[in-house]
Parts: structure tokens; C-alpha cells; sequence
């Protein structure tokens, strides 16, 4: 009796262990994919970095080559590598472009860093990766989400973007900025000038009116003392 129960243990942690590993190997296979980090990650913008990484998902042989089916706005020949695995070198074609070398390490990933001379106006953009391996088995990760199935089992590395910044208006040819200019008076300004205009001239008329009468004032006085002088200076006995 003991001995059954012993054996009876026995097969359900083998069964155990064999579901364990089973479910570790679909965890892992729903793991591996290929992803793209975007810098910046805005749609148009210039210069853009892009990081590529797909995954190596061949445990018994080492990545040897890597192409790469960028957008259809993005052409092949406006990419440029700045880094890879050491020693591998790029080729570029009408659609793809190639990174290949020497064999990498078992599960170690061909990552590397891409300049792109312009990102399209889009809200996401998807690269397609074929990764092959020395043996010659090839990943696809080629597939598109769509409607129907939106998380594919081999998905193209996708990034969203986001929207443009807006264009600045331009300036039409020949056209200069306006400088200020002076401002203009006001109908008021202008009535308070006129006024101020009339009182100085009404101030200059009474001004000279005073002067004259002064003038003919001391004209008559002079005159007056003349005469008095004049009958003053007669002879006695006359």
C-alpha cells in the first residue's frame, strides 16, 4: 500500500515538472518577438535614431544575418548604421537593407542603432525583420496587427509616434516686416492744437495793441512837455 502511494507520488511530480517545463517554453516562445525604441518619437522629425532589436529565438545556433524591411516612406538608402554587432557591416536594397557578419552567440540578439533621415506622418510606424541563423532556420516577424488579430504571434516591431510639430507660415517673397511707425494724432490732440494755436496769436495781437498805445501814450506826453518847455523859454515883457 505504502509503495503505491509512493509511486503514485512520484508520477504527478513528474507530471508536474514535465507541465512546468512545458509552460516555460510557451511562456518563452510568446515572449520572443522584435522591438523598436524611436528617438524622437515624433511623427516627420529628421535625424531620428532608431533602436533594433530582434530577438534571437534559436537555441541551438547563433544569428548571422539581419534584414530589415523599414516603411515604404522610408527608403533603404536614407538609413544609416551607426551601430551593430562587432565586424558586421550593412547592404542596402530597393526595400530592405542587411546587417551580416561573423556568427553571433547562442541567444544573443544581432541588436543595432539605425539613423533615419526622416520619419513618416504617421501615427505608428512597423519594421519587418527576418532574422537567420547558421543553421538556417529564419524567424519572420512580418505581421501587421490588424482588426481581426491584433497582438500577431510574429509581429513586425511597431512604434507610435507622436504628431508633427506645425509648420510655421511662411514668409511670402519680397515682403518685409512693418516698422512702427509714428501715431497718428487724434481729432482731439489736433483741436487742442488749434486752440492753443488761436490764444498765442490772440496773446501776440493784445501784446502788440499795448505796445502801440504805450508808444502813442509816451508820444503825447512827450509832446506835451516840449510845448510846456517851449512856453516857458519866451522873453520877459512881451
Amino acid at each position: 500500500m505504502r509503495y503505491g502511494l509512493v509511486r503514485a507520488g512520484s508520477v504527478i511530480a513528474a507530471a508536474a515538472v514535465v507541465g512546468a517545463g512545458l509552460s516555460l517554453s510557451v511562456a518563452t516562445a510568446a515572449l520572443a518577438h522584435a522591438e523598436i525604441e524611436v528617438e524622437p518619437a515624433q511623427a516627420g522629425a529628421t535625424d531620428a535614431v532608431i533602436t533594433v532589436f530582434p530577438e534571437a529565438h534559436n537555441h541551438h545556433a547563433g544569428t548571422v544575418s539581419v534584414e530589415v524591411f523599414p516603411p515604404e516612406e522610408i527608403a533603404p538608402a536614407d538609413v544609416t548604421l551607426l551601430d551593430g554587432p562587432h565586424g558586421w557591416e550593412m547592404t542596402t536594397g530597393e526595400e530592405s537593407y542587411t546587417i551580416a557578419g561573423d556568427e553571433l552567440d547562442i541567444d544573443e540578439s544581432a541588436l543595432h542603432l539605425i539613423q533615419v533621415r526622416q520619419l513618416p506622418d504617421a501615427e505608428e510606424i512597423y519594421f519587418r525583420i527576418l532574422v537567420t541563423y547558421s543553421d538556417g532556420q529564419v524567424d519572420r516577424w512580418i505581421e501587421l496587427p490588424s482588426e481581426d488579430n491584433p497582438d500577431p504571434s510574429h509581429g513586425a516591431a511597431g512604434a507610435e509616434l507622436a504628431p508633427a510639430e506645425p509648420a510655421a507660415s511662411p514668409t511670402p517673397p519680397g515682403a518685409t516686416t512693418p516698422s512702427p511707425s509714428a501715431p497718428t494724432p487724434s481729432p482731439e490732440a489736433g483741436t487742442d492744437l488749434a486752440a492753443a494755436d488761436d490764444d498765442a496769436g490772440n496773446t501776440a495781437l493784445l501784446v502788440a495793441v499795448a505796445v502801440l498805445v504805450a508808444a502813442v501814450a509816451a508820444a503825447a506826453v512827450g509832446w506835451m512837455i516840449h510845448r510846456r518847455r517851449a512856453g516857458g523859454a519866451m522873453p520877459e515883457g512881451r
